[in-house]
């Protein structure tokens, strides 16, 4: 037996409850649209700094960690849909070490 605010429940009664109650959690909730991202750490020589950064900006890149010293270490992630392009461009950098975080 099933029993909700002191009234017991049949087979249509549980029914019913359930799509009340399900209706309402859908009715309350919101919708979060999230993009996929590809994160990525590159090393590279100090004096490439500003050709990275000047790239990582352009491609609306999210910086999460960076170290700069002789060698230089970013920490980012990009939107899926840009991550090719991104990973050709960075490519032509020279002395730049790209590496995929899954």
């Amino acid at each position: 037996m099933r029993y909700f605010g002191g009234t017991l429940l049949g087979v249509s009664g549980l029914i019913q409850a359930y799509k009340t109650s399900a209706l309402e959690a859908i009715k309350n909730s919101k919708v979060i649209e999230k993009q996929i991202e590809f994160k990525y750490i590159i090393t590279f020589p100090y004096i490439h700094l500003n050709d990275a950064m000047k790239l990582l900006k352009q491609l609306n890149c999210h910086i999460h960690h960076q170290q700069f010293d002789s060698d230089c270490e970013i920490n980012f992630s990009i939107r899926k849909s840009q991550s090719e392009m991104c990973e050709e461009k960075l490519k032509k950098i020279a002395g730049l070490q790209l590496t995929a975080i899954h």
